[in-house]
C-alpha cells in the first residue's frame, strides 16, 4: 500500500491519488458489493489481488501495508516474494485506471458503507507520503 498510491500518481500523472479514495464499492480501504463501472472494477481487481496475495501466502496481512518495494513497469527487483506481487498488484491498477478517464467527482456506493471498509478507512486513514521512481523506455 506504501507504493500503490506513488505508482498511479506517476502512471496517471496526476496528484494526489486521493481522487480515487472512497470512489464507488471498491476504491479506499476494504470494498464489497457490485462495482459501479470501470474505475471501481479496477480497484476490484486490486482488492482480489492482495486477497490472493494473503491466501496463497506470499504476503501476511501486516506486509499488505508496510512492504516497499522498487518497481518499474518493465521489471521489478525485489528482496521478497510479497514485494514482488504487490508491485505487480499496484501496476495491474495503475494501467488499468490509466485508460478510464481521471474522474472529477466520486460516486457513492449504491449500498451501506460495509463494516470492514469503515474499520479500515478510520484505521490506516493517514499514510506516510512516498516517491518512486517509475522508470519507462
Amino acid at each position: 500500500m506504501l507504493n500503490l498510491g506513488c505508482m498511479v500518481e506517476c502512471m496517471l500523472h496526476i496528484e494526489p491519488i486521493s481522487r480515487y479514495v472512497n470512489y464507488g464499492c471498491w476504491c479506499g480501504f476494504g470494498g464489497a458489493g457490485e462495482p459501479i463501472d470501470n474505475i471501481d472494477r479496477c480497484c476490484q481487481s486490486h482488492d482480489l489481488c492482495y486477497d490472493h496475495a494473503l491466501k496463497k501466502g506470499a504476503c501476511t496481512l501486516w506486509q499488505l501495508y508496510i512492504t516497499w518495494y522498487w518497481c518499474t513497469f518493465q521489471y521489478y527487483k525485489q528482496r521478497t516474494s510479497c514485494a514482488a506481487v504487490l508491485c505487480e498488484c499496484d501496476r495491474q491498477i495503475a494501467l488499468c485506471l490509466a485508460k478510464e478517464p481521471i474522474p472529477n467527482k466520486k460516486p457513492k456506493c449504491n449500498r451501506t458503507t460495509s463494516k470492514k471498509k469503515l474499520l479500515y478507512s478510520l484505521k490506516f486513514r493517514f499514510r506516510p507520503r512516498c516517491s518512486i521512481k517509475i522508470l519507462s523506455r
